[in-house]
C-alpha cells in the first residue's frame, strides 16, 4: 500500500497519524513527491502514475493507493473490506475498486461474493485498489489538463467498483496553500471551499 504526499505539505504528519490510528501505517509506504508549482493537476496526475509504478516494481498483486487527505470511518471492518477489495482486483484484474469516493451514477449490482461492493463509476482518488494490469493501463494514460480521477473515469468508468457505504473520505483543508495544491483556478477553489463548508463526508454519503 502506498500513500501520496508532497514535500513540505502539512498533510504528511496528519495522514501518518490517521494511518497509524487505523493500523495501516506499518504496511503503507508514504511516497513524497516534489510539488509541481506550475501545474498542480499535472503533479497529482504523475504522482499517481509513479505510485502505481512503485507497486509494479515491488511486484504487488494488488496495489492500494491513498492520498494524504484520506480519513477513515470508524468501522471495525476496515481491514476486512480492504482485504476484500484486494481480492476483487485479483479475480477481476480489469476493475478499479474505491474504498470511498463520489458515486457518479446510481449504484449497480453487488459484486458476487462481496455484498459491500457495487458496480458504479466514481470520482476522487483518495483510496482505491487496482491490479497490476490496471496499474499499467493508468500508467499509460496521457495528461491533457484533466484531473486524474476524471481521466480514469472517462477510460475505465465501466470497470469501476465502490465500497458502499464508504469507509474512506477526504479530510477538509481550509488554508489557501492546501486548497491550491492540485489546481489554482477560482472554480476549483470555490468547489473545494464549498465542499469543505458542507463537509466532504456528508457530500460523499449523500451521493451514496
Amino acid at each position: 500500500m502506498y500513500c501520496i504526499t508532497v514535500r513540505g505539505s502539512s498533510r504528511a504528519p496528519v495522514v501518518k497519524s490517521e494511518l497509524a490510528r487505523v493500523g495501516l501505517l506499518e504496511t503503507t509506504t508514504v511516497l513524497t513527491f516534489e510539488r509541481n508549482v506550475e501545474d498542480g493537476k499535472h503533479g497529482c496526475f504523475t504522482s499517481h502514475q509513479e505510485a502505481l509504478k512503485r507497486g509494479l516494481d515491488d511486484k504487488a498483486d494488488a496495489i492500494t493507493i491513498f492520498e494524504d487527505d484520506v480519513i477513515f470511518r470508524n468501522r471495525g471492518d476496515l481491514h476486512a473490506l480492504l482485504t476484500q477489495a484486494k481480492a476483487i482486483v485479483r479475480s477481476r484484474p480489469d476493475s478499479l475498486v474505491a474504498l470511498g469516493g463520489l458515486l457518479m451514477a446510481p449504484t449497480g449490482g453487488r459484486v458476487e461474493g462481496y455484498p459491500h461492493f457495487r458496480y458504479v463509476p466514481w470520482a476522487c482518488t483518495h483510496a482505491y485498489v487496482v491490479s497490476p494490469v490496471m496499474a499499467r493501463k493508468i500508467g499509460a494514460l496521457r495528461y491533457e489538463n484533466e484531473h486524474i480521477d476524471a481521466v480514469i473515469k472517462t477510460h475505465y468508468g465501466h470497470a469501476m467498483i465502490a465500497c458502499v457505504p464508504s469507509v474512506a473520505f477526504q479530510r477538509p483543508y481550509y488554508s489557501a496553500a492546501e486548497l491550491t495544491l492540485t489546481e489554482a483556478t477560482y472554480y476549483y477553489r470555490a468547489l473545494i471551499v464549498g465542499r469543505n463548508m458542507i463537509s466532504p463526508t456528508v457530500v460523499q454519503l449523500a451521493f451514496e
